[in-house]
């Protein structure tokens, strides 16, 4: 905590003559620093009130831009994400090779957007196939072959 003391001397030693909170919905985001006024007299009730209004208007201000940050990020992450969705879906197979005597079917449905997963039927003779089964996990690959 800060002794109001040496914390005026500190203001007043470096040219702040006024600190106003800025504030929303009485909530406190930085503070608006004067220094000296032009003509060298002190602030009188008058600019006090017009600073504050001011400092209110400013507080607004920088809340606004926050939120309108925040969203930006918000929307260029789903922008990304559904990409990323397009791409892993791109990758899965579109169909599987064909038998007579065996029905394949495969579909893989991420625990949110995006899954780690993958899978894949690949044909490697008249009579065999390799499983591709790839799940990925935060720490951990496994990557099965059947």
């Amino acid at each position: 905590m800060f002794s109001t003391r040496k914390t005026g001397c500190f203001l007043k030693k470096e040219g702040y003559n006024l600190i106003l909170p800025l504030k929303v919905n009485r909530r406190l985001i930085g503070f608006l620093a004067l220094g000296e006024k032009y003509n060298g007299n002190p602030y009188a009730d008058r600019d006090l009130e017009s600073l504050s209004s001011v400092a209110s208007q400013i507080a607004v201000s920088v809340r606004n831009a926050r939120l309108y940050k925040a969203e930006t990020r918000k929307a260029q992450l789903e922008r990304d994400i559904d990409l990323a969705k397009q791409i892993q879906e791109s990758l899965l197979p579109g169909s599987f090779p064909i038998r007579d005597n065996i029905e394949i079917f495969g579909k893989m449905i991420p625990a949110s957007h995006i899954g780690g997963d993958y899978f894949d039927i690949i044909k490697v003779s008249e009579s065999r196939f390799l499983l591709l089964l790839v799940m990925w996990r935060e720490r951990d690959f496994l990557l099965h072959f059947i």
